[in-house]
């Protein structure tokens, strides 16, 4: 069948591994494999690496095969699929890109090809479309003839103790599809440029484990040149961190955009797409809360029943639980009673304090049954409810949407709905035991908590300023006024306050060296006390560009053209380090190409040798002064008095919080008196 025919049949994957199609494009990924093996025979010297390659030739593994991947990659479930697996063609509209280096617009659809040579950084709000927008991307790898062998690795899924290499990590992925091919043999096929890497998810990983994920994804650009995304939320290490990468952003919805996705839901009628596409268009309130795919898959599943206009995004979600389960037991009256005896109203506290239990714990959306059953039976113990039979979880499984069973494995149809109904249990505490509980947070913060917190802050605005804001001001240090900016404010708003590079005893001193964005902080406890003051600005969604000024981003950029001739000039401050680096001389590969890893140096014979490396390093602040000093730039020029005004509204809004508590608590001393 015609492959460009292929997108535009409706419904073309509903039963993707029966049919001949979803055979066909699945098998490409399985023929491209097989493709691998052919070069043993025309380069002799990775033979015996690609030897290791087994991939089953019996058609009924193959079938099996090629029915995971499809499982895994182009196939999941939606909130409105009720409990079935839709193929991406089914669901896909098109997400606007916007790169932010030079501003350019692009359609992600059919015709998109990804052009970067660069690590492809995608920023996108929580429910933005991220992971489905991957799923696209793997589909056109496979659609396109000449594309490479395309990989989509779920970053939340790995163990970072055990797995830390990128080739290995890459080597499990293929293992999960029953095709074996060792990191050795990995690390061919990646200098040889036959895979296209996914990575999905940067800001799920804990971030204990971060630096690791950063050297693995940064690895397989960086060594090897291999094809590289990855996504994230905004404003994580890995939108800076990279040694070569362009950042993208996903673009808000439009009104067009709500429409389409509307248009090609096919579990709701007509008449019911046009009452919705009339809300969307006339209420105002609406229109600005449907700015993402999952927040309009909600809109069409709850708008039908929800007892008022939803003002905000917290309404849409705080409505959903009640309108899903009522609707079940509506329709469903003749299915089986509650198997915890539980009624609706406490399986939705016993929901909430199970999502805040996976939040705390730091547990994945995708759990196993022992461990979601006894997530669900400690929630039960924690509201003092006995009799549920430790059945609480399997009664939110038949009576929501919420969480999907898929074999073995229970999962949140999106994260969102876990941390909005965490959101939901942390506002229902007790006073004392919230107020302990901010301040746990805030002295020990986990970025897993970030859009946990963006819902409290509308569920519970008092006590979010209370207890929370006003602790991070505290422990952060961070001036409530300012006339310029100290290193400290360079890094809340900027994410780094200095710049390195290196260069070799034996390198060319005059050529261009790559600057890194660094940190000046060797205490990471500060740091970390700083970085809180930037990931409140997230939670409290106060637009970062706001705070930042063109021609500083300008003076960012001068800097990488500039730096190392300034330094060698003395015509800046610096600090100079130096350590002995060990180097890896390998012989040249049959297409002319080196190898660079301790691997390459065990299979070649490869021989090496030392040299020193000078690190230097320079201040922004000092950067920025020394533009001021020559008169290029006025302090005035390179300030943004925006910070002061977001510095005065959060001061004001903890005062005017904690002075409401001081008032309600004299009221009721009164009546008690």
């Amino acid at each position: 069948m015609d492959i460009e025919r292929m997108s535009s049949t409706e419904s073309l994957f509903s039963n993707a591994i029966q049919s001949e199609t979803g055979k066909y494009v699945v098998g490409k990924f399985f023929s491209r494999v097989d493709k691998l093996l052919e070069i043993r025979n025309k380069d002799h010297e990775i033979s015996d690496a690609l030897d290791a390659i087994s991939i089953p030739n019996d058609p009924a593994k193959r079938a099996r095969m090629e029915e995971k991947f499809t499982d895994r990659y182009l196939k999941f479930k939606t909130i409105n699929s009720d409990n079935v697996d839709v193929h991406i063609d089914d669901i896909y509209h098109p997400l606007q890109l916007v790169f932010c280096d030079n501003g350019k617009k692009n359609l992600v659809d059919d015709t998109f090809l990804l052009i970067n040579r660069k690590i492809t950084c995608l920023i996108g709000k929580a429910g933005q479309g991220k992971t489905t927008l991957l799923r696209k991307l793997v589909q056109k790898e496979l659609n396109n003839e000449n594309g490479k062998i395309p990989l989509l690795i779920i970053l939340r899924d790995i163990d970072w103790e055990k797995h830390n290499d990128v080739c290995d990590i890459i080597s499990l992925e293929f293992d999960r599809f029953g095709v074996t091919i060792p990191k050795e043999t990995v690390m061919y096929l990646l200098q040889f440029d036959k895979l296209f890497v996914c990575f999905d998810g940067f800001d799920e990983v804990q971030d204990e484990h971060r630096r690791v994920a950063l050297r693995a994804i940064n690895d397989c650009f960086s060594k090897y040149e291999c094809k590289t995304v990855v996504t994230t939320r905004p404003d994580t290490q890995v939108t800076l961190s990279l040694d070569s990468s362009r950042n993208v952003t996903l673009s808000d919805l439009t009104l067009d955009d709500v429409y389409k996705i509307i248009d090609i839901n096919k579990s709701i009628g007509e008449r019911y797409k046009q009452e919705l596409k009339v809300a969307a268009s006339s209420k105002d309130e609406i229109k600005n809360i449907l700015l993402t795919p999952i927040i309009v898959d909600i809109f069409i599943l709850v708008y039908a029943s929800m007892d008022a206009e939803p003002n905000t995004l917290t309404e849409f979600y705080g409505q959903l639980f009640s309108i899903i389960i009522n609707k079940h037991d509506r329709f469903k009256y003749l299915a089986r009673q509650s198997q915890s005896g539980l009624d609706n109203s406490k399986l939705h506290d016993v929901f909430c304090n199970a999502c805040l239990q996976m939040i705390i714990r730091k547990l994945p959306i995708d759990l196993k049954e022992d461990s979601l059953r006894k997530i669900f039976a400690d929630s039960c113990d924690y509201l003092g409810l006995k009799d549920h039979k430790n059945l609480s979880h399997i009664d939110i499984v038949d009576k929501t949407s919420l969480i999907k069973r898929d074999g073995e494995i229970y999962s949140f149809i999106h994260k969102t709905i876990l941390e909005y109904h965490a959101a939901k249990s942390i506002a229902n505490l007790d006073s004392n035991i919230k107020e302990q509980f901010y301040k746990s947070i805030a002295d020990r913060y986990e970025s897993s908590f970030e859009n946990v917190l963006s819902f409290v802050k509308n569920i519970d605005t008092p006590s979010f300023y209370k207890f929370f804001v006003s602790r991070i001001l505290e422990n952060s240090q961070i001036k409530s006024h300012y006339n310029f900016y100290d290193d400290d404010l360079l890094f809340v708003i900027y994410g780094f306050n200095a710049f390195q590079f290196t260069i070799g005893s034996n390198d060319n001193q005059l050529k261009e060296h790559k600057i890194k964005l660094n940190n000046l902080y060797k205490n990471d406890d500060y740091k970390n006390k700083l970085n809180m003051v930037s990931t409140l600005f997230n939670i409290i969604e106060y637009p970062r560009q706001e705070l930042k000024k063109k021609v500083v981003q300008s003076i960012i950029d001068n800097a990488k053209l500039e730096l190392p001739r300034l330094v060698g000039n003395d015509e800046i401050r610096f600090t100079k380090t130096e350590k002995e680096e060990d180097i890896i001389i390998s012989p040249k590969n049959s297409d002319n190409t080196s190898a660079s890893t301790e691997e390459t140096k065990k299979i070649s014979g490869a021989v090496g040798k030392s040299r020193i490396l000078y690190t230097y390093q320079v201040s922004l602040l000092d950067f920025m002064n020394h533009y001021a000093g020559i008169g290029q730039h006025s302090k005035q020029d390179l300030f943004s008095e925006n910070i002061n005004t977001l510095l005065k509204q959060l001061n004001n809004d903890v005062d005017k919080y904690i002075q409401s508590t001081n008032a309600q608590s004299a009221l009721i001393g009164l009546l008690k008196a």
